[in-house]
């Protein structure tokens, strides 16, 4: 995904998980917010600034699976004390092991490191992103096809209701819930019966858009870096023209703000760029 945002000549910026968390304005001063990669472990501020960041007219994007899907908690470094070095995240065990599961009174409890959607965070994912990770114990890998057949975001691309993308479905899929808010539309769907994975796509209360992939697979069809080493070439020119038709639409959506943001499990250092 970062290669072909550089090399179709983007302004982007790359902001780290400690930043989303951190640094709500700065994702208030970009046209859009974009998700990539394994992006599995949110902290309740993340997820509040980047929902604050949709509803002041921020568009989102997940080119991504099974995002948001756990709830962490950042804490300070046990040896520096320097704030957010620790990640807190109890998971399965959280209703035994988590403090603030064990000690209620607290009235923290909507911070417990469990599954967004579980009980007592009760916040789904899919209210969100417009999908979220339909769980299953094997991976997936399929393809998608095509369902709803807006003109904008299939223009150039050359497809139509029932066209194949071969091999952009999977591992691990998102797919559209009764969590997801109204008015989502799903652009396509998953062509393995028992994976009800989604691209979707909604528009906020604000103006913003809201696009998902569901599909950790999506960016092997813009860029064939790992191929075959890791998997078999996914190139898919539809799916890169409908990725800018995207990108394109969030550049309208609004008016005086600059760049993109991206996110993912990288840090800017690693990049060699600044953020």
């Amino acid at each position: 995904m970062i290669r072909w945002l550089e090399r179709e000549g983007y302004d982007v910026t790359y902001a780290t998980n400690l930043d989303v968390h951190a640094q709500p304005a700065l994702l208030y001063s970009h046209k859009a917010f974009v998700s990539v990669g394994h992006d599995e472990y949110w902290s309740w501020q993340m997820r509040e600034n980047v929902e604050q960041a949709r509803d002041r007219g921020v568009n989102l994007a997940f080119f991504s699976g099974n995002t948001c899907y756990w709830q962490i908690r950042l804490e300070p470094s046990h040896f520096t004390q320097e704030p957010g070095r620790t990640m807190i995240a109890y998971k399965e065990n959280a209703p035994w092991r988590d403090p603030l599961q064990i000690d209620t009174d607290t009235g923290n409890d909507h911070l417990i490191t469990t599954k967004w959607r579980n009980p007592p965070v009760n916040r789904p994912e899919a209210g969100l992103i417009g999908a979220m990770f339909v769980e299953m114990d094997t991976p997936v890998n399929g393809d998608f096809i095509i369902e709803d057949t807006e003109d904008w975001i299939l223009t150039r691309t050359g497809l139509r209701q029932g066209s194949h993308l071969h091999g952009l479905l999977g591992y691990e899929v998102d797919g559209k819930t009764e969590s997801s808010p109204r008015g989502t539309r799903v652009v396509a769907r998953s062509s393995v019966p028992q994976a009800a994975g989604t691209v979707t796509m909604y528009r906020a209360t604000s103006g913003a858009i809201v696009f998902s992939t569901g599909s950790m697979q999506w960016s092997w069809g813009l860029d064939d870096y790992n191929a075959p080493k890791l998997h078999s070439s996914r190139i898919n020119i539809a799916a890169q023209q409908m990725t800018r038709n995207v990108l394109a639409r969030f550049n309208k959506s609004t008016n005086d703000l600059d760049g993109l943001s991206a996110q993912g499990h990288w840090s800017a250092s690693d990049m060699g760029v600044r953020p």
